[in-house]
């Protein structure tokens, strides 16, 4: 008998110590809105199939809000993940793990005073570092051949006290104290003049026990400032595209690059002096290359546009990343670096972000509709996914969906109909030959069988076929997800295609989207962010207020160390009265 208890507390102890050693080499992601197991592996640095030897269940889809085990296996060398707990503060954590707030914040720049809250992850960085950082701080005699200045920096031709500031992590203020001449009211930087670089205030020595926890009031102030200016009076753009091909995707990377000019001209009129740095970007990682060892003017921009090509991003991103400059990429949104890079902006989310976006939309306006996927039996792996993506997340929310062929006969498509609720039909292709098929039929339908109701739930590229097919879309009740929309009616719409004509002598080329009006968004809406809260950008992008020609935006941190994605999805509505309403997603993030 005492043999067996003896066994059975051994295997206690093991269970024990399996499951510390298991918690201390795992850590819980909670899965947000949008998020994939793609996107999350690629947060963490992991891989799919790390995800799912934790969490089985998930290879059969992740739902919002759910909580999944992630390996400590991909942050870089000496940190690790930290999922804040009910409870802890910064305060508590620095305590814990025995750093600064100031080395925790600078590992978690997404991190602020307002979203400090259980659930969130964030990288705890390697304490032997931060402690290396802490004995310098104590070390008021034990050091004393240490230099004065950490090195003397030339200038470049129109560089800036706050960019040269920024490249070497200081606040404007610690650099002019370095260089009192900078004080004078009429100084003015100038090319190839000779400056100190200091020690960033974090690595001056000071009188302070190691001992000594920082108060409650300096950790809030730490989550809260922002350094540099709150608003910039001057702004440097640079605008790094593929100009020079000559054919049909130079020109519509010319006219975003106008639709920036009209954009500036704006934000000038408003007071704010710009710069602007155009540079061709050519076509390969090579060529982005030597644009960027050109290197003059272009390292103290503020902001830069671009690459078009995912395979340049890689280049940009580490130029950019190294010298704390807003990188925007307007196209593309299949592109990792945004993963890693916290100074990334990715105006075009991926289409998982863009389709989690449209089922909370579908779930809250159609949650009482009898929902009908049509199947087009065509092979776009993209429509598809998004159609099996709405059937599991009606799924979860107990909506069961109907399936039904795209070349059903009337009987089979009034058996799924329903006569006591709408009916939302959902095809599963975006193409013109289904809807060359299926709006013919269903106006046939309802001749023989007026007492459905029928809407359309329809992609983005159905804006493309609004000449041909206005009116069956306004006769269904037709609601297309989209990230932008152009109301060619619209007051605005008319009048920035005549300004851009005047300028450019030229129309907008008719394309999907109109690429002049997404270079003027997405130009203005920087531009005036910046100039509106300079420093405090990243913390307040989300108040930042314009007036879309086509393009809004609502960009999300995709992780405290990440950058930031563009969420924005819009419900396009063509009521049968013939009007267009536009429907927003209000969520809470």
């Amino acid at each position: 008998m005492k043999r067996l208890t003896r066994i059975s507390q051994l295997i206690a102890v093991s269970l024990f110590l399996s499951t510390a050693i298991f918690a201390q080499n795992t850590f819980t992601h909670t899965v947000k809105l949008g998020e994939t197991v793609y996107s999350i592996a690629k947060v963490y640095n992991i891989t799919i199939q790390d995800i799912y030897n934790l969490n089985p269940n998930a290879q059969s889809g992740i739902r919002i809000g759910e909580a999944l085990r992630i390996p400590q296996k991909g942050q870089p060398a000496g940190h690790h993940y930290h999922t804040i707990a009910k409870g802890e503060t910064l305060y508590s954590l620095t305590n814990k793990y025995q750093i600064s707030a100031e080395a925790l914040t600078s590992a978690n720049p997404g991190l602020t005073a307002d979203n400090f809250r259980a659930g969130q992850v964030i990288i705890i960085p390697d304490s032997k570092q931060t402690a290396t950082v802490s004995n310098v701080k104590n070390a008021t005699t034990a050091n004393p051949q240490k230099p004065k200045y950490r090195e003397m920096y030339t200038a470049k031709r129109k560089e800036t006290i706050f960019g040269i500031a920024r490249k070497f992590g200081l606040t404007t203020e610690e650099l002019i104290a370095a260089n009192p001449k900078m004080k004078a009211v009429d100084y003015k930087l100038k090319k190839g003049e000779v400056i100190a670089i200091p020690y960033p205030t974090s690595e001056q020595p000071q009188n302070t026990s190691s001992s000594q926890q920082p108060a409650t009031e300096t950790i809030n102030k730490v989550l809260s400032e922002n350094k540099g200016p709150e608003k910039y009076t001057s702004l440097s753009v640079g605008v790094i595209l593929p100009f020079k091909k000559g054919n049909n995707e130079s020109a519509k990377m010319i006219e975003f690059y106008q639709g920036i000019l009209l954009a500036i001209d704006k934000i000038r009129q408003e007071g704010i002096s710009v710069e602007v740095y155009t540079y061709d970007s050519g076509t390969t990682a090579a060529s982005m290359k030597q644009v960027l060892n050109q290197e003059e003017g272009l390292s103290s921009t503020d902001v830069i546009f671009g690459p078009l090509y995912a395979s340049q991003i890689p280049v940009l991103s580490e130029y950019c990343q190294k010298r704390r400059i807003k990188m925007v990429v307007p196209f593309t949104g299949q592109f990792d670096a945004v993963f890693k890079n916290p100074y990334i902006y990715a105006a075009n989310a991926p289409k998982s972000y863009q389709y989690g976006e449209t089922y909370e939309l579908v779930k809250s306006r159609f949650a009482s509709y009898n929902i009908i996927i049509l199947d087009a039996m065509e092979n776009n792996q993209n429509d598809k996914q998004f159609t099996d993506g709405l059937r599991n997340a009606l799924k979860t929310q107990g909506q069961t969906t109907k399936s039904l062929s795209l070349y059903a006969d009337e009987i089979a498509i009034a058996k799924a109909m329903s006569t006591t609720r709408k009916n939302l039909l959902v095809p599963t292709s975006a193409s013109i030959k289904t809807l060359n098929i299926l709006f013919p039929k269903l106006k046939s339908f309802t001749e023989a069988y007026p007492q459905y109701e029928i809407s359309m739930l329809g992609f983005p590229e159905w804006q493309t076929y609004t000449d041909t097919q206005l009116d069956y879309f306004y006769q269904f009740d037709t609601y297309i997800f989209s990230p932008f929309y152009r109301n060619p009616f619209a007051q605005k719409t008319n009048t920035f295609e005549k300004e851009f004509a005047q300028w450019f002598k030229k129309p907008l080329i008719n394309s999907f989207p109109r690429f002049g009006m997404m270079g003027y968004d997405l130009g203005y809406f920087f531009l005036k962010g910046l100039s509106q809260y300079g420093s405090s950008f990243d913390q307040k992008i989300n108040k930042v207020k314009t007036i879309p020609l086509q393009h809004d935006f609502t960009f999300t941190r995709c992780s405290n160390w990440g950058g930031f994605i563009n969420n924005k999805i819009e419900l396009i509505h063509y009521t049968p009265n013939k009007n267009i309403e536009i429907i927003e997603f209000k969520n809470e993030r």
